[in-house]
């Protein structure tokens, strides 16, 4: 999160300044809510970011290989 923000050129004032500005415009009550929803919402987010990682990876490495031999007296039956 912090590269992100380096990323754009904030800098430590910036953040303190937007953080006054917020306080002031939601207020103290609020801000908890938000930050607690917002962590909430990263939460899950990097929940399915890892759940979806791992699906991709199991799906690309093949279980067993399955043998020629094993299909064609299964089809005869």
């Amino acid at each position: 999160m912090l590269a992100i923000l380096l990323f754009f050129g904030l800098g430590g004032y910036e953040l303190l300044i937007i953080g006054l500005v917020l306080l002031l415009l939601f207020g103290g009550s609020r801000m908890t809510g938000l930050t607690r929803e917002i962590g909430k919402g990263m939460k899950m987010f990097n929940d399915t970011k890892a759940t979806l990682e791992n699906e991709l990876k199991g799906g690309l490495r093949p279980d067993r290989p399955e043998d020629s031999s094993e299909k064609s007296s299964s089809e005869e039956k």
